[in-house]
């Protein structure tokens, strides 16, 4: 995917201001980050546009287990398309076929923002 994909599917952008990346390329540099909930994450900088990686909070709350994903998984993640008549895996929920799904969780029980 390119820059431009990223910050449409809502990646902020956060200058680095690396003096190593700044002495080789001419600038500091970049990193892009999407929240997904308040678990998890997604984050590349700009020399990895092709290796976003996963971040999902660790159970202690301070370190994050870390998963190279593809830029097609991004654009699943973040998709609001599930599959037609899906309903939410979350045990004891009410709701019907779900839109905006993220891995079969509906909205009432995840939040794409963050």
């Amino acid at each position: 995917m390119t820059y431009e994909d990223y910050i449409n599917l809502g990646f902020t952008r956060t200058e680095l201001n690396c003096k190593v990346t700044q002495l080789e390329t001419g600038y500091g540099g970049y990193v892009l980050t999407k929240n997904i909930n308040e678990k998890m994450m997604i984050e590349l900088t700009n020399d990895e546009l092709n290796s976003p990686k996963l971040y999902i909070r660790n159970g202690d709350g301070e370190s994050y287990h870390i998963f190279k994903i593809t830029p097609e998984a991004v654009k699943d993640l973040l998709s609001n398309n599930p599959p037609i008549g899906q309903t939410c895996v979350v045990p004891n929920c009410k709701k019907e076929a779900i839109q905006g799904a993220f891995h079969g969780i509906c909205s009432q029980h995840i939040w794409p923002n963050g």
